[in-house]
């Protein structure tokens, strides 16, 4: 019989004086233990008779599967199998309709500013007869998956909502409605968004995001229209009537170093406006990331930090969701606040984002991309939709890029968590899009997991003596 050893794929993070976040995604199981038990397990590699003098220990650790009989590639491929599963059952189509690559504002540090000195015009939208064959090429591959129900449709740009798109985008969603689909959530400036709002709500739109970066002077430093205008007030109006219909609103915030000190102002306009408290609202904060905004830019681990210590000052601050506890571990569900504070099981994925597995962005030009942040960029269109539709030796790229292809994550403990990171950013980091991206993932664990694990403390603290004084 072989020897009990620990579990390749155990994480422990240092979350408290002496208590210790032990997880395992390939088991699922995630508890809370002391120093001596991390050591234990370290130890437990080389000495089995210290396993002897432990036994209450080591049973619970068999029993939670820190301890396994398995070998290392064994568990590599029970925990390739199990992804392989888990991704099969939450296989869903993301079909986004680029509208076009222009745009009515200009923003500093926007993701697209490369697309748009190409030789392409970004004016051309996307016609007719493109949304047609589109919908043809969304039904056939929905109806390869079985599925009870068909993909999600969602809107993308450029600038989906302009006075020049208006009539496509009717058109979109009308053939959409007629083929029994409905849209998801939409990422709109918020510019044009008064000329839309009774058309997202006949379409029933559950959800519109929509950006402000800080109070108006900060907001309309960073976000202008193309003539250099200020944009806050006409977005704030198109809020304000998208508030009074059924559909939510989530607000966005992207942080960096020119305006996270300015959040608490932007609350207070929250606050004045009463959407703080409305259930329609949603707030999120967002760090930048450009290859050209240079040292604007914070680290994860810097946004984290000062995300918290503002929060100390300003408890308003805690109505916002930040990314660091959405994006990462547990994609896409469950987070790890479902996890700390919930006690759900943790589970593992191969891939970082659906750009690995069901987006389809479909352009007025004719071709198709995968990911978000690099579609409009010729070389890395994954196919065509017209004349005829044909996938290229990209997308297959974009499929076969998991944590048991890329070697560095293959033996790597924590990527079924990290999912071996950002594509799109190991591309602009290294130009080789099958490279692992890192560094998020550190200021992650190190960082935000612990604060989130004393938040978990101090709410049972409360809680109990909450229960006390009723007693």
């Amino acid at each position: 019989m072989s020897k009990m050893r620990p579990s390749f794929y155990n994480v422990s993070v240092k979350v408290d004086e002496d208590e210790y976040l032990l997880m395992n995604p390939l088991s699922g199981s995630v508890d809370v233990v002391d120093k001596d038990v991390i050591d234990f397990l370290e130890s437990f590699k080389d000495t089995f008779q210290r396993a002897e003098a432990k036994q209450d220990v080591t049973q619970t650790l068999r029993a939670r599967n820190y301890l396994t009989q398995n070998d290392k590639e064994e568990e590599i491929e029970m925990m390739s199998r199990k992804c392989r599963n888990l991704n099969r059952i939450k296989r869903l189509y993301s079909h986004h309709f680029t509208v076009t690559y222009d745009c009515n504002m200009r923003c500093a540090y926007c993701f697209e500013n490369p697309v748009r000195p190409r030789e392409r015009t970004c004016s051309r939208i996307l016609s007719n007869k493109q949304v047609d064959k589109i919908f043809d090429i969304i039904v056939k591959l929905d109806s390869d998956i079985e599925r009870d129900t068909g993909g999600i449709l969602c809107l993308w740009g450029g600038e989906p909502f302009m006075p020049e798109t208006e009539d496509i985008v009717r058109y979109i969603f009308r053939k959409g409605a007629e083929l029994g689909y409905k849209f998801g959530y939409i990422n709109t400036n918020g510019l044009a968004l008064t000329e839309f709002v009774e058309l997202l709500e006949e379409y029933k739109v559950p959800l519109i995001k929509v950006t402000l970066d800080g109070p108006p002077d900060i907001h309309d430093r960073r976000r202008k229209t193309v003539d250099g205008s200020g944009t806050f007030d006409r977005i704030v109006k198109g809020i304000e009537a998208l508030s009074t219909t059924g559909v939510k609103v989530g607000l966005r915030t992207n942080i960096d170093s020119t305006n996270l000190d300015h959040l608490p102002a932007l609350l207070d306009f929250y606050e004045s406006q009463g959407w703080h408290k409305d259930s329609h609202f949603s707030f999120a904060l967002m760090p930048t990331y450009s290859a050209w905004w240079g040292d604007r830019e914070l680290s994860w681990r810097e946004c984290i930090q000062k995300v918290e210590a503002m929060t100390e000052n300003h408890p308003l601050m805690s109505i916002f969701e930040t990314k660091w506890e959405t994006r990462i571990f547990g994609y896409p569900r469950p987070y790890v606040k479902d996890i700390v504070f919930g006690g759900e099981c943790i589970l593992p994925n191969s891939h970082y984002c659906n750009g690995f597995m069901v987006n389809m962005l479909y352009d007025p030009y004719g071709d198709i991309y995968t990911c978000l942040k690099l579609s409009g960029e010729p070389e890395h269109k994954v196919g065509v939709y017209m004349p005829e539709f044909q996938l290229n030796k990209n997308y297959r790229l974009w499929q076969e890029r998991s944590v048991f292809n890329i070697p560095k994550c293959r033996n790597c403990s924590y990527s079924p968590l990290c999912r071996g990171g950002s594509a799109y950013r190991a591309y602009l980091k290294t130009g080789d899009l099958t490279e692992p991206h890192c560094d998020t993932f550190k200021d992650f664990l190190e960082v935000f997991v612990p604060q989130l694990y004393r938040q978990f403390k101090e709410r049972r603290s409360q809680g109990s003596q909450g229960g006390k004084d009723e007693t």
